[in-house]
């Protein structure tokens, strides 16, 4: 009986025990200034009722995840990033962490690749 007890504890204790970027998602996302780009990631979770999902760059810079879209039934994560949260950085290539916490405050965490580039409004080759 008390093994039944201690099984049924573990199960209401939600974990996340995986984060991926989504089939047919890349781990390089590529975002252009004065634009936005949807992030789709798919996760496996076990009785999770509530979760944190934060983002953060390599260089310690926080990114706001304030709107982001967690489907608990599809097991999905969808994260526009607008270039409007990059304005305080400089372009260029970027490790980016996203970090999914379930009931149990265990995180998993995500590693892809920014590529945050200035769009090119013009060109003029000289000869």
């Amino acid at each position: 009986m008390l093994t039944s007890n201690i099984k049924d504890i573990f199960y209401v204790i939600g974990t996340v025990t995986s984060l991926e970027a989504a089939p047919g998602q890349s781990n390089i996302i590529k975002l252009k200034s004065s634009a936005s780009v949807t992030i789709t990631l798919t996760f496996e979770a076990t009785n999770v009722t509530s979760y944190d999902f934060l983002a953060h760059l390599d260089t310690g810079y926080a990114l706001d995840t304030s709107l982001v879209v967690i489907d608990n039934y599809n097991m999905s994560i969808n994260y526009v990033m607008s270039s409007a949260i990059l304005s305080e950085i400089s372009y260029g290539t970027y490790a980016i962490f996203f970090n999914l916490t379930g009931d149990s405050e265990s995180s998993v965490p995500k590693g892809m690749i920014l590529q945050y580039e200035e769009e090119i409004s013009g060109l003029k080759v000289l000869v």
